[in-house]
């Protein structure tokens, strides 16, 4: 029940980080377009957005897997598998 709790957690913790990427991209979106429209220099703004893109990239896939063994451990066939293996897989992704 514990590594439950942990992953519900790392789920709860990833599903922030996901929302706030999200909100920083649409901000740098608006905030770009408008510098654009001004004739300002955006390649600072557009750099920053890549960067949020590709942390929003990597926030997913934690979650897809974060998700993926929380599935795992539902499946009763699973249960037999030590959960030091699942954290190994966890820690690395």
């Amino acid at each position: 029940m514990e590594h439950a709790e942990e992953l519900r957690n790392e789920l709860t913790f990833i599903d922030r980080m996901i929302v706030e990427c999200q909100q920083h991209i649409m901000r740098l979106k608006k905030t770009s377009a408008e510098m654009s429209r001004d004739g300002q220099d955006t390649d600072l703004a557009r750099d920053v957005l890549a960067s949020f893109a590709a942390a929003l990239t990597r926030h997913e896939a934690q979650r897809r897997l974060i998700v993926s063994l929380m599935e795992r451990d539902a499946d009763p066939r699973e249960a037999a598998r030590p959960a030091r293996t699942r954290k190994k897989k966890l820690q690395h992704a």
